[in-house]
């Protein structure tokens, strides 16, 4: 598969904070595995978020530090609770002659008659696959064609999809990929003035009673 080049600088974790980084437009991170010294790195926000948007975590990256070029994947994003902000990038090197563990997005694709004629509503239980093959074999995406679905009994497991062959999946054959759920039913209105109605008669037969309670104490 094609790779997409992308060029960091070398981090100062003695002199500078995470959060000072930050304040400069830059991402933090960390470069580790294939067996190579880990780096401390940081690039730049908008060029990592173009990057990321446009190849994922599934895509080889050309990583450049200090004029050397490593293979590597972005391994994990680190994102902000409140504003969803990347405040944090791990970038794993890789041997190309080595397999890989890593997720490859699930596309969604065709026309379900339970969703089209019958009102249902699509659940994705699943919208990545995690594979393990070389890095030149990770596929840029796998598509789920969800016209097999064709009531709510119906299901697309993982056993379904159409994956090459150099790429075992690594999650379990079983699991549902996505389905479709009935529409729910509407309820019935309640009859709200009914029921104070009732509730006032309620109140007022108690009152009733406890004034002949009184009478009859009076007497």
């Amino acid at each position: 598969m094609e790779s997409v080049a992308l060029e960091v600088q070398l981090r100062d974790t003695e002199n500078t904070t995470a959060d000072e980084i930050r304040a400069m437009g830059m991402i933090p991170g960390e470069c580790y595995g294939a067996g190579k010294d880990n780096v401390s790195v940081q690039v730049e926000y908008q060029t990592f978020r173009k990057l990321y948007n446009t190849a994922g975590e599934n895509t080889v990256v050309d990583l450049s530090i200090d004029g050397k070029t490593h293979k590597a994947l972005i391994h994990t994003l680190h994102l902000g609770s409140l504003h969803g902000k990347i405040l944090h990038v791990d970038f794993k090197f890789i041997d190309m002659n080595k397999p890989v563990d890593t997720n490859v997005p699930l596309v969604f694709v065709g026309e379900s008659v339970a969703v089209k004629d019958m009102a249902g509503t699509l659940t994705k239980n699943m919208t990545e696959l995690a594979v393990r093959c070389l890095p030149d074999d990770i596929p840029h995406e796998i598509e789920v064609n969800i016209e097999p679905l064709v009531d709510f009994n119906s299901a697309v497991h993982v056993s379904d999809l159409n994956v090459p062959a150099n790429v075992e999946v690594m999650d379990e054959a079983e699991r549902t990929v996505v389905g479709v759920a009935a529409p729910k039913e509407e309820e019935p209105e309640e009859d709200t003035a009914a029921e104070e109605a009732e509730a006032i008669a309620a109140l007022a037969g108690e009152e009733g009673g406890e004034g002949e309670d009184s009478a009859e104490e009076g007497e």
